[in-house]
């Protein structure tokens, strides 16, 4: 794996190069017949992610981690009002105002491929959750044969198996590690029944 979990390569930093990015992995990592990878979880919703990985990794095996999108919504606010990086005081705002807010960072980017938009990766709660669209823009580049995706709530509640089913996707011998504990649980306070039932509907 990589020295760090979240590389950011093919999202903010793309413009490095490829030597950058073969830098945050150990030499080992490139002998033949070695597996690597990295965990960004940014690069599923990032729009030109995929044709970048593509171009650098066309055999990539990929796998999509995904969360009920109503939790993750409301967990990503929650974080960024954590953070400093949200001062809109309420999540029902919050989610008024995104449309209008990623518009914007969707033109530059349009515009500038190396324009890297803070407020499309911090305040985009719903879009994110919206993985159809997502998986889509990755199934133009790559076939179906080389992505899986899993929903985070059954990997928490069946880690081994889950575990086994990607070790075959990936070609590698079974393991199965003994300690599969629950790292960066945060908690906030509760969504309104009201809320939960209008993103029910979205």
């Amino acid at each position: 794996m990589s020295f760090r979990k979240q590389v950011h390569f093919f999202d903010k930093l793309y413009h490095k190069g490829i030597n950058y990015y073969k830098s945050n992995f150990p030499l080992k990592a490139f002998d033949k017949g070695t597996l690597s990878g990295e965990a960004t979880p940014y690069y599923i919703f990032h729009p030109a992610v995929p044709k970048r990985i593509h171009g650098v990794l066309p055999d990539a095996k990929l796998i999509l981690l995904v969360r009920n999108p109503i939790d993750r919504a409301f967990s990503h606010y929650n974080m960024k009002v954590q953070q400093g990086w949200e001062d809109i005081p309420t999540f029902e705002e919050a989610m008024g105002k995104e449309p209008e807010r990623l518009q914007a960072e969707y033109d530059k980017m349009e515009q500038n491929p190396r324009y890297y938009s803070k407020k499309l990766r911090n305040f985009s709660y719903l879009a994110r959750g919206r993985y159809s669209e997502q998986l889509e823009r990755w199934l133009e580049y790559y076939p179906i044969e080389q992505i899986r995706v899993y929903q985070s709530e059954r990997f928490f509640e069946q880690p081994q198996e889950v575990l086994r089913e990607i070790y075959e996707f990936i070609g590698v011998s079974d393991f199965v590690p003994d300690n599969l504990k629950v790292h960066n649980k945060r908690h906030y306070e509760a969504m309104s029944p009201e809320t939960r039932e209008k993103l029910r509907q979205y």
